[in-house]
């Protein structure tokens, strides 16, 4: 993906979820095939458009890398879960988890390496449980 291309993922995250504060924004930016990198993951203010990098996929001191993250979603418990196609072992996908507060990474599920063998991870979701 070139540079300056859009943004791709927005996610809305409701009042009662945090840690981030109700109403704010999350955008997931993919990273640019070329360079192999420069994924990142926006929190954007909705009032006044002000957006701030809470994790940069290429940046090692928050975590493991990205290449090309695609998808964002929220926990109950305030943490982002962002998928990306591109990374893990043999490049077959990652599931990471976000923290929210410092941007620190972490990866949850390699789909070339745990469990059922995936590839490719494009959508993410939680799903309630029902009481």
């Amino acid at each position: 993906m070139a540079s300056g291309q859009p943004l791709l993922l927005v996610a809305f995250i409701p009042a009662c979820e945090a840690p981030p504060k109700p109403g704010k924004i999350l955008v997931v930016q993919p990273g640019n095939f070329e360079t192999e990198g420069d994924g990142k993951l926006f929190r954007v203010d909705p009032a006044s458009g002000t957006r701030n990098i809470l994790s940069d996929f290429s940046d090692p001191a928050q975590g493991a890398e990205g290449v090309d993250p695609f998808d964002v979603v929220v926990e109950p418990s305030g943490h982002i879960l962002v998928t990306d196609s591109s990374s893990g072992t043999d490049k077959k996908g990652v599931l990471f988890r976000v923290d929210a507060k410092s941007g620190a990474r972490r990866i949850l599920s390699d789909f070339g390496d745990q469990g059922p063998l995936g590839q490719n991870p494009f959508g993410v979701a939680v799903v309630k449980e029902r009481k």
